[in-house]
């Protein structure tokens, strides 16, 4: 017969696992690891393309830093390269550091 782990609970292998400090959860890869863990993003977004809606599922990016960005884009033009983010009020290294991954620019 078999038995439950001390304190019993069952195998928590198979359960999603939770990263980032927003909580986003994410199934494990066929390995065991995360897709976030791996540092494969669920989607890259064109930052010269993307709407405010797509903006605001980028970790540390919410609805007024993602409106400002979409505003810099129309009065300052498209951004060069997406270190270019910084010059949006609400986005410094550290916010950048984050979503370097997830971004990419168009022209």
């Amino acid at each position: 017969a078999t038995t439950a782990p001390a304190g019993g609970r069952g195998s928590l292998a198979a359960s999603p696992s939770v990263d980032g400090p927003r909580g986003a959860t994410t199934a494990p890869a066929s390995d065991g690891r995360s897709a976030v863990s791996q540092g494969v993003p669920a989607r890259v977004v064109d930052v010269n393309r993307a709407g405010v809606d797509e903006l605001v599922a980028l970790p540390g990016i919410g609805p007024v830093t993602a409106r400002r960005i979409v505003e810099s884009r129309q009065a300052e033009g498209p951004f060069g390269r997406p270190e270019d983010l910084m010059r949006v009020q609400g986005i410094g290294p550290k916010t950048f550091a984050r979503i370097a991954a997830l971004v990419t620019v168009r022209q």
